[in-house]
């Protein structure tokens, strides 16, 4: 990626991922929230009709959809404006990520 070594940050990344395996009593949804973040305002995950917030991130990077389809077999989804829904932080639903992380199994 640029001539830079990710495999640091492709381990933190299933790292965090690994807590819907590796916690036992993590709850249904749980927040994973980068070390070098500082939240500086209140956050609500959810809005106040209980939907999640989804929170779009960097621009479009082709390196990351090519990444994600190897891992995956998808199709990266990108938002209208074609910046990625890769950020700081992300509500988690357990189920979901325990499907995904199955893909990586298999």
């Amino acid at each position: 990626f640029k001539g830079k070594n990710l495999a640091g940050w492709y381990l933190q990344q299933f790292l965090k991922m690994s807590i819907a395996r590796a916690v036992p009593n993590v709850t249904e949804h749980f927040l994973i929230w980068d070390s070098d973040m500082i939240m500086t305002k209140n956050y609500r995950p959810w809005t106040y009709d209980g939907r999640t917030r989804i929170h779009i991130g960097g621009a479009f990077s082709p390196e990351y959809a090519e990444t994600f389809f190897r891992q995956t077999h998808l199709k990266m989804l990108y938002s209208k404006d074609w910046s990625s829904f890769v950020c700081h932080h992300m509500v988690v639903y357990r189920p979901y990520m325990l499907e995904l992380l199955e893909t990586f199994d298999a």
